[in-house]
């Protein structure tokens, strides 16, 4: 950093000029030659100059830990990966800034403004957010760990594929937004706002919901094994397909929620509300329903056929034939017909090579979990050509230990098979899913044959 901006940065320190002065007085530096400002009467030239329409200026090379940045706008900011490591961001206004892969380590933006800000890939591990206005902001793939974010507003936020481990939801307002396969398992998110939150297929095992208000919510194919749901309000929500083995639903409000083919297995109900719910198809075996109120409740068992008729209008009776058995599931290929062998420490080639099979969300963090499940580049570049989507760093060990090939997606997806993500893809495995009982049911007439519902059929079925 030169004299010049080292200059405008202590006047900006000792808010003497606006950050807006400060912006204006940066990019002159960078004018040609004969059109830069005097530092030395950057004072008196930012009383004569007129406000500007943002805060754009290019903050490479300045170092802003010698600014006072609490309170300050900083609304459109460019600052991408830049090193924000315990800064005092109290109050600040950062709405629309891009933040993108920046390091917020350890910062405290408590009461901060980040209206749709870009915090994509961004590190915000044991930031203190409390209380702040994060409403429609991008955390994609965002490190979040034991974050601070009680009392946080996240409202309309995608949070895919982001990083909440052990971070304090507590209070949050998280109404609206995308937390589609998120793992917030052992999160607490007691009195949570996550009404109409997109929750399909995300890790909440062990996770605090206590009296949290998830309303009309998503939360197909979820796993909230042995969490504590007591009190929560799960009315109209989907949970088709939920893993709540062992959960605790004591007083729990689920009324016309869709619990069907659900794993409830020695779930704690009672006193739970499950009026016009439907459980068709649920595993109950050792829950406790106990006071549970099940009115107008449909625990009905699937039919295989259906046979209708209509006499009074002459049609002929219809009749669906019975779904053929299902054929046994081959053997898997073992590893080494899956994927050549791993390295057994990370390196740059096998990052590379990762990289440009098609991998996403590579951090130190997932990183050692390909390792350890024998993911090769060679096996991500097969699942690709084969259809899967979304070849995340995260799901992607899933699937190598749940024994999904490249032989078994391309096949399901010939079948009809939709939504092939790494997401879904081991719990068809799991549910026993193949493609000759796939093209069984669209022989039979089923339109929907997405990855997501399919596990849930074969789930009632049994």
């Amino acid at each position: 950093m030169n004299e010049e901006q080292t200059k405008i940065l202590d006047l900006l320190a000792e808010h003497k000029i606006s950050l807006d002065e400060a912006t204006r007085l940066l990019d002159a530096l960078e004018s040609p030659p004969g059109q830069a400002e005097e530092p030395v009467v950057a004072e008196r030239r930012a009383e004569e100059m007129p406000a500007a329409p943002g805060n754009t200026a290019n903050w490479a090379g300045i170092d802003l830990r010698k600014v006072k940045l609490a309170g300050m706008n900083l609304r459109g900011a460019v600052l991408r990966g830049r090193n924000l490591h315990g800064l005092d961001l109290r109050g600040t206004h950062l709405e629309e800034a891009d933040l993108r892969q920046a390091n917020l380590h350890d910062a405290d933006l408590t009461d901060a403004h980040l209206q749709g800000a870009n915090l994509s890939h961004a590190n915000l591990s044991n930031a203190d957010l409390s209380g702040a206005h994060i409403e429609e902001a991008d955390l994609t793939s965002a490190n979040l760990s034991n974050a601070d974010l009680s009392e946080t507003n996240l409202q309309g936020a995608n949070l895919s594929h982001a990083n909440l481990t052990n971070a304090d939801l507590s209070g949050t307002h998280l109404e609206e937004t995308d937390l589609c396969g998120i793992n917030l398992s052992n999160t607490d998110l007691s009195e949570a706002k996550l009404q109409g939150a997109n929750l399909q297929g995300a890790n909440l095992s062990h996770a605090d919901l206590s009296g949290g208000h998830l309303e009309e919510a998503d939360l197909s194919g979820i796993n909230l094994g042995n969490a504590d749901l007591s009190g929560v309000h799960l009315q109209g929500a989907n949970l088709q397909g939920a893993r709540l083995r062992q959960a605790d639903l004591s007083g729990a409000h689920l009324e016309e929620a869709d619990l069907s083919g659900a794993d409830l297995r020695e779930a704690d109900l009672s006193g739970a509300n499950l009026q016009g719910a439907r459980l068709q198809g649920a595993k109950l075996e050792g829950a406790n329903l106990e006071g549970a109120n099940l009115e107008e409740t449909d625990l009905s068992l699937p039919q295989a056929s259906v046979e209708f008729s209509a006499p009074q209008i002459d049609v002929p009776p219809i009749h669906i034939p019975p779904i053929p058995p299902i054929p046994p599931i081959p053997p898997l290929a073992p590893r080494a017909a899956r994927a050549t062998t791993a390295p057994t420490s990370v390196d740059a080639d096998y990052i590379r090579a990762l990289r440009e099979a098609g991998v996403t969300d590579l951090s130190a963090l997932f990183i050692p979990g390909l390792i350890q499940a024998g993911v090769t580049p060679e096996y991500v570049r097969a699942l690709k050509e084969a259809g899967v989507k979304d070849l995340s760093a995260i799901h992607l060990p899933n699937l190598a230990q749940a024994g999904v090939t490249p032989e078994y997606v391309r096949a399901l997806k010939e079948a009809g098979v939709t939504d092939l993500s790494t997401l879904f893809l081991p719990g068809l495995i799991q549910a026993g899913i193949t493609p000759e009982y796939v093209r069984a049911l669209k022989e039979a007439g089923l339109d929907d044959l997405s990855a997501i519902h399919l596990p849930g059929l074969k789930a009632r079925a049994q």
